[in-house]
């Protein structure tokens, strides 16, 4: 035992029956304190406190679907090991009615749960993988509908609209009425300029026209 409990907590629990090379009252000290009622009942309480708060929200980064069906697992071993129900640990009954009560509706689980119903008579494990197939294909769905708000910068570089006032590049602007300017004899609009084609013919004055009427044109719709 002191070759296998060296440098850990237990070994200071046999550590004085070196002297008297008592090995069956080491042993029996093991016992008492991680298999006595006093630990046996902090170990229930631990594991049904577990069971009975631990809440699943739907994911997110820090706590996933398997985090709480691990969590859950755990505790049904901890109940177990400390012989909880005659040694018998929990019924699979009373493991899906502490599973499926912590699921809560912003997790959106809601016809996921109903349609489990049917699975309440089976195993706790046939239980968890039906919900765990709903949880994928929920996770799925919403990856497929989520889209990302697109950041844009303040000014557009290479163009002569800031992006963040484009509805789309080849789209309608709704930037209020047509303003104009006439610059070196060319008269400019409060418009956009493609720019492969008439932005890059304008003068640097006309361009700084054209990007001044279009800042006003948006300042006034």
């Amino acid at each position: 035992m002191e070759g296998a409990l060296l440098n850990t907590d237990p070994f200071n629990l046999i550590a004085h029956f070196e002297r008297t090379k008592d090995g069956l009252k080491a042993w029996n000290a093991l016992k008492a304190h991680y298999e006595g009622e006093d630990y046996v009942q902090v170990v229930r309480e631990e594991a049904m406190d577990k069971l009975k708060n631990m809440h699943y929200k739907g994911e997110t980064r820090n706590f996933k679907w398997e985090n709480y069906v691990s969590s859950h697992i755990k505790a049904h071993k901890q109940l177990l090991d400390v012989g909880y129900n005659n040694g018998m640990g929990l019924d699979d009954a009373t493991k899906i009615q502490f599973f499926r009560s912590n699921i809560v509706p912003q997790a959106d689980m809601q016809v996921a749960l109903s349609v489990a119903r049917t699975y309440e008579r089976k195993t706790f494990q046939d239980y968890v993988t039906f919900l765990t197939t709903e949880v994928n294909s929920i996770v799925s769905r919403k990856k497929q509908t989520y889209q990302p708000e697109r950041r844009v910068c303040a000014v557009n570089q290479k163009g002569n609209y800031p992006r963040s006032s484009m509805k789309k590049r080849s789209g309608q602007l709704d930037l209020g009425p047509m303003i104009y300017e006439t610059v070196n004899g060319k008269r400019l609009e409060s418009r956009f300029y493609p720019e492969q084609a008439e932005f890059k013919t304008l003068t640097r004055p006309q361009r700084n026209a054209v990007i001044k009427l279009n800042r006003d044109r948006r300042r006034k719709a």
